[in-house]
């Protein structure tokens, strides 16, 4: 939806939930905003936020200091409750738009995205559909957090503490790439 043409009036002023570039993406095209917009107020949730919904707190507490410095602003502050599961807006002013609008769109989303079940296979194959390398809290060296859609097409999370592998994660793209497991490992 463009939000200029479908509601006859503009948000100039925007902070979309900006956890990862995905998240941003996705309210910008879904809002018709064009590239050259700033999207985002507070810097992204790396400069003001922290897991999960506390980054909106961030975000609205800098929105309507922006709006408080030229009163004829728009605000528009976005969330995606994490997973990008539950996206949410909020449009600010010093006068309001519109009466208050809250629709909980759960059980409608529920009928599309079918959740997909997690695997129970010990050992088999895979292919990975995401991954990030972090430091392990309890003995600081890097794992690998590789998650996977399994041989019957369900989700399996492992690790690995391959150096090699890790290196490997850095310096290759392994979306789409095929592995083995064991347990909870990853051995190829």
């Amino acid at each position: 939806m463009n939000i200029s043409k479908k509601n006859n009036f503009s948000a100039n002023t925007f902070d979309l939930y900006s956890c990862f570039p995905v998240a941003v993406q996705m309210f910008s095209d879904e809002l018709g905003l064009k590239d050259e917009d700033i999207k985002t107020v507070t810097g992204g949730m790396s400069f003001a936020g922290g897991p999960l919904n506390n980054y909106m707190i961030h975000s609205t507490v800098k929105m309507l200091s922006e709006i408080r410095k030229d009163n004829n602003k728009i605000g528009l502050v976005t969330g995606v409750s994490g997973m990008m599961t539950k996206q949410a807006f909020a449009l600010w002013a010093k006068e309001p738009l519109m009466d208050f609008i809250s629709k909980d769109v759960t059980s409608e989303a529920e009928k599309i995205e079918k959740p997909i079940p997690l695997s129970i296979l010990s050992e088999g194959k895979g292919i990975v559909i995401g991954y990030t390398t972090l430091p392990d809290p309890v003995d600081k060296k890097l794992k690998a957090i590789i998650y996977i859609n399994d041989s019957q097409g369900k989700r399996k999370v492992l690790i690995s503490r391959d150096t090699n592998i890790i290196k490997n994660m850095g310096e290759e793209e392994w979306v789409g790439k095929e592995i083995s497991f064991k347990g909870k490992y990853l051995v190829s």
